[in-house]
């Protein structure tokens, strides 16, 4: 799954494609993905 069809953390409603779209319009400009940092808890 890529990252921008995850839902993001604080709103499962919400894709990040969405999120982006969203603050894109609202901010008047691209919003673009440049760089991301994976995390996961759990024993290794």
């Amino acid at each position: 799954m890529a990252l921008v069809d995850q839902p993001f953390v604080k709103d499962n409603d919400l894709t990040i494609a969405k999120l982006l779209e969203k603050y894109s319009k609202e901010l008047g400009g691209e919003i673009k993905v440049r760089r991301f940092a994976r995390f996961e808890l759990g024993a290794s």
